[in-house]
């Protein structure tokens, strides 16, 4: 009996100790669980490339699930593998579920512990364990970031970005802290054993980046048209109120007011801009829903802009504030044209009034002129002055956005959904032609006083259509004869190709664009640039791709350009000829991504001659 009751005791202590580190770890952590699971969704994903979403992840020769060490949601926990009794995406709790979105312009994804989304996890030796990253994506570290690659059968491999091993689990019948270290989770270096393969199980959706027109038909007779949000005026000022109004689908090239440009920052959230002037976002304030103006590189600080847009078990999506979480965007009972919309705490959810339909526009596409200038010198990261900054010179160049959810060619380049490429002439580079994604290098170190502005404008695939053609047959020709080196000419002949008309009569200087683009109302202040994963031109029908490394040592007037720096990008297999000096670009591919990739198109080229 004695000793029957010393067990007990013995057992009651492990629980009271398990106890208290549970409380400590949530101590002063504030969890934000989605709202339901979507019971819509598969078993696990296939996809080629992984939707963002919410995911429980399993081990695929344990079958245990991917979890952190006694539900900690502070840096430095172990991460483990856990013997669920069924899924986590099954329940409504945190535990056991990660938030994964793809970074723009890059195979590269953030992978957030949904317990605490400023944590992922990283290598510390042979063990993974949890670290603090940004809340925004793109401010988070490539090392922070992970190739998710598909192996088949819905198998992934898990490998953090500048590593050769791969996320496995260590001993198949471990579970959690019962089994002490043998549950952690390690790495291999083979990407073929089933212990370093993973299956994605969703949880829940989450809206991709794209223009939309939002509705809500609550209250709307069938075969009437539903309610739309909608800037007041039609008006992109500072201040506009947001409203509704009834009316048929809004053309997103005629009607700006009702289409929105709804980006995916990070941590779940959101901003909504007005397709017209890119930086006027819907915001909240004392219970208002208006346009505030911000600049790109203040987004991640302003709370008002940003939203929570998660999918509710009913038809539609719930939009909150993170300045106020405990409300949401709501329509007003009136179904009347021009009533305000409102911000009203949880009970309508009952009549549906804040449960809103996203409704995305494909196959549209943004496209920006883009000029900076200025007289200044460089200043180096030693603060010291060493000439001046190719951008604070002057330069005026062509951004591009895919807001589709195909791959398009712009130019010569592909670019896949949600990817930003670049393209402008460099009459002092070598080659002196047209480059893609230069700017975006070039941006990343300017002066803070370097002068900016650009335009943007929804495009269509005909419009698209234009502005390839006009880059193709531009890159073919002599840049010095053609364009006289000079950057502004190929920006605005460009613009002018897809718009029509604009910038006839200036200066071909980046400082004549600059004040010429003044005069529209939709201009925005700032140099608008992302970061890429390459740059490099085409020439031959090949994309010779630069290294970052090397961007700083091409010479200005080098006769030849240096050789050693031309590489093909074997990511890109459309159109290009087989070079006998290839080399895989850990970048942009893995082998398997490359195999499933070329057999795409060659699917959609059987396709095409069917």
């Amino acid at each position: 009996m004695t000793t029957y009751r010393t067990k007990i005791v013995k057992i009651i202590g492990v629980w009271i100790v398990l106890l208290i580190v549970f409380m400590f770890n949530y101590s002063n952590i504030a969890i934000t669980v989605a709202a339901e699971p979507d019971s819509s969704l598969p078993d696990h994903i296939t996809d080629l490339i992984v939707p963002d979403g919410i995911y429980a992840i399993i081990n695929v020769a344990s079958e245990k699930w991917m979890d952190v060490r006694y539900n900690s949601s502070v840096p430095g926990a172990h991460m483990q593998q856990y013997a669920y009794p069924s899924s986590p995406a099954d329940g409504n709790a945190p535990y056991g579920l990660y938030r994964i979105t793809r970074i723009e312009d890059s195979g590269r994804y953030v992978i957030r512990l949904l317990l605490n989304e400023t944590l992922t996890f990283e290598y510390v030796g042979d063990e993974i364990t949890t670290k603090v990253i940004p809340a925004l994506d793109r401010e988070v570290a490539p090392e922070d970031t992970y190739r998710i690659v598909p192996r088949g059968d819905g198998h992934y491999t898990l490998q953090q970005y500048g590593e050769e091993s791969y996320i496995c689990c260590g001993d198949l019948d471990a579970s959690g802290s019962a089994s002490g270290t043998r549950s952690y989770l390690t790495t291999t270096t083979s990407k073929t054993s089933s212990v370093s393969q993973w299956m994605l199980q969703p949880y829940q959706k989450m809206l991709k980046t794209g223009a939309y027109w939002i509705s809500n038909d609550v209250s709307i007779p069938i075969g009437t048209n539903p309610r739309i949000m909608d800037a007041e005026g039609p008006s992109f000022a500072e201040g506009t109120v947001i409203q509704q109004w009834k009316s048929p689908n809004p053309d997103p090239i005629m009607y700006h007011p009702q289409i929105w440009i709804v980006r995916n920052i990070g941590c779940g959230y959101y901003t909504i801009s007005h397709s017209r002037k890119f930086d006027m976002y819907m915001s909240y304030h004392n219970d208002a829903i208006r346009l505030n103006e911000c600049m790109d590189s203040d987004v991640g600080e302003e709370y008002s802009i940003q939203w929570k847009i998660e999918g509710n078990t009913q038809s539609g999506y719930c939009i909150t504030s993170r300045s106020d979480p405990t409300k949401s965007i709501a329509a007003p009972t009136s179904t009347a044209n021009g009533q305000n919309l409102t911000y009203a705490s949880a009970p309508v959810e009952n009549n549906g009034l804040n449960l809103w339909d996203f409704n995305r526009i494909d196959e549209v596409y943004i496209m920006s002129i883009c000029t900076s200038y200025n007289t200044s010198f460089h200043i180096d990261e030693n603060g010291n002055e060493v000439g001046q900054h190719p951008l604070d010179f002057g330069h005026s160049w062509i951004k591009f956005e895919n807001l589709s959810i195909l791959e398009i060619t712009f130019g010569s380049a592909p670019v896949d959904y949600n990817e930003h490429i670049t393209v402008g002439g460099w009459g002092n580079q070598r080659p002196d032609q047209m480059w893609y994604n230069l700017e975006r290098y070039f941006a990343s170190n300017m002066t803070t006083d370097t002068y900016g502005r650009y335009i943007s404008v929804l495009i269509r695939k005909d419009k698209l259509l234009l502005a390839s053609n006009y880059i193709r047959q531009k890159q073919a020709n002599d840049w010095t004869i053609i364009f006289q080196n000079n950057c502004v000419n190929f920006a605005t002949g460009l613009w002018r190709e897809v718009m029509g008309s604009g910038f006839e009569n200036i200066s071909a200087t980046p400082e004549a664009l600059y004040t010429a683009m003044g005069s529209y109302s939709y201009c925005i202040d700032g140099i608008v640039t992302t970061r890429g994963e390459w740059q490099g031109y085409y020439k031959d029908d090949k994309l010779h791709k630069v290294d970052s490394s090397d961007i700083s040592n091409i010479p200005s007037s080098a006769a030849t350009f240096p050789n050693n720096l031309i590489v093909n990008d074997p990511y890109v297999t459309k159109g290009i000829a087989e070079d006998t000096t290839l080399s895989i670009d850990l970048e942009k591919a893995t082998d398997a991504h490359i195999e499933l990739r070329t057999e795409i198109i060659q699917e959609k080229e059987n396709d095409n001659h069917d």
